[in-house]
Order: C-alpha cells, then structure tokens, then sequence
C-alpha cells in the first residue's frame, strides 16, 4: 500500500510568524524570499513559475531565517515546483554541504492556497526528515496580498500547520536591522570540502601556450603526359581544272566559210552606201 502524506491544516495558533520565528532577524530574508517568488510568478503569464529551495540561518526556540539557496528544478512535471528523484538526490547533496545551518525548505505556489500538496510533502519528507524543520509555503499573487504559512515537523513525523499571515515586504526598521553574526557550526570534514568546493569560483583555464605552426606539405601530383594529338587525316587529292580537263576543253572555234564572208562584206557595202547617200542628203 502507498505510504500516504498529509499535513495538519487545523487553525494557526498565531496569525504572525514571531510565535514560530526570530522576526527582525528573519524579516530581510522572508522580504528576498518574497520577491523572488513575485518575480517567478510574473515569468510565465497566467500560469506562473514555483520556486523551492533550503532556508538557512540559526536554530532555536525561535529559529532565525539568515539565508536561503534554491533547489534546481528543471520544471519537467510542469510549472509548478515538483522535483524528480535525480533533483531530490542533488538537493541532498546541497543540504549536506550546508550543514546545521539548514532550517527547513519552502516553496511557492502559483494557484490554490497557502499549504502543501502531496508532491510537496513528498520532498519535504525525502529531503528535510527531521523533527522541528520548518516547511514555508508562499502563495504570491498580482490581484490578492501575497500569503504565507510555516508548518513543521513533529516528533509523530506529522506536518502541522503553525501560522499563516499577509506576506508584506520589510519595513525600513527591519531593513536597518543588523543581526548577530551566526555561530561556528561543527561540520565534518567531508562536509566541508562539498561547502568549499561549492563556494569556490571556477579557475581560470589556464591558457596554452602557442603552438608553432608547421607548414603543411604540398601534395605533388604527378602530371599526366598530354594525350597524343589526333593522326592527320589522308589529303584529298587535287583536282586538276587546266585545259586538258574534258569538261572544261575549249571547243574548236570553226572559221566561217565562203558564203558567210561573202554576206558579211555585201552587208558592210550596203551600210556604207546607206551612210554616204545620208551625207549627200545633207
């Protein structure tokens, strides 16, 4: 049978987180936390974007809420802040690098009230076990105040509710507030290694040095010979057009005979004759 969450939504016993809460030192990390679920809020329009993550700072009877550090959530199960079990593994390994100073988690909500669902009890339980962590749900809004709640964790390993009130953003008395700095916290040496690799910045990569570039090889390809012209073909022979040709051969001119000669002059007679008479004539 499947383990069932629930939390105790019985009335708060305060309407104000000072009777769970150190207020003025906690007021300028509730006022961040605030603000940044408004923001992720706005990202997406008329849905939203829920946020999660540890709250850090000072345990006590009334715990003092110093700092907070986000749980990476890559959103795949929607918009709202639900975690798959490689971000719960990851989350663990935040928790264990912040040591004592964890707190409890919080985590807003984009529709509905002020209170944990099943998926958001479900982290709770798998990331912050034990007794007296504090789970702080925020319910940002653009029309409405923005409301909170803070249910913790009993020794029955039920989830009561505790308070709920108007989130407002801090007053400049709580801004100016400078609270005592936090007690050293004994943390193993494992741990401290995870929260100093954590905290560290990158190095530099370091920059190589100029590699010489060596002058690429030239390919020499060999040349193919050039391909034999083409054998002359065989001249036509030459035609001959002299006078020996038969189609060109002059004809043998024939002389005119007696007859025709004697024509010929009796013909030039009669023009002169013609000629002369004209001139007498004139």
């Amino acid at each position: 049978m499947a383990e069932e969450f629930h939390a105790d939504l019985s009335p708060a016993t305060d309407e104000a987180p000072g009777a769970i809460l150190d207020r003025l030192p906690s007021a300028r990390a509730l006022g961040a936390l605030r603000m940044e679920a408004v923001q992720a809020f706005l990202s997406l329009p008329r849905v939203g974007i829920g946020i999660g993550g540890f709250l850090l700072g000072v345990r006590g009877p009334k715990p003092q809420i110093r700092d907070t550090v986000e749980i990476p959530c890559s959103h795949a199960r929607g918009p709202s802040f639900l975690l798959t079990q490689e971000e719960i593994g990851h989350a663990g390994e935040l928790k264990a690098a912040a040591g004592a100073r964890v707190l409890g988690m919080y985590v807003s909500k984009t529709r509905g009230k002020a209170e944990p669902a099943t998926p958001d009890l479900v982290s709770f339980d798998a990331i912050c076990p034990e007794t007296g962590q504090i789970l702080l749900i925020i319910r940002p809004s653009t029309i409405e105040p923005v409301r909170a709640a803070i249910f913790t964790r009993r020794d029955d390993n039920s989830v009561r509710l505790e308070c709920e009130w108007e989130m407002k953003p801090p007053t400049p008395e709580e801004l100016a507030y400078e609270p005592e700095p936090e007690p050293a916290v004994a943390i193993s040496p494992v741990t401290a290694v995870k929260a100093a690799a954590a905290a560290a910045p990158p190095e530099p990569a370091a920059a190589e040095e100029p590699r010489e570039k060596k002058p690429e090889a030239v390919k020499m390809e060999a040349r193919q010979p050039p391909a034999p012209l083409p054998a002359p073909e065989p001249a036509m022979p030459a035609i001959r057009f002299g006078a020996s040709s038969v189609l060109f051969r002059e004809a043998p001119v024939r002389q005119p005979g007696g007859l025709r000669r004697t024509l010929v002059y009796l013909s030039v007679a009669a023009s002169l004759l013609v000629a002369a008479a004209a001139g007498m004539r004139l």
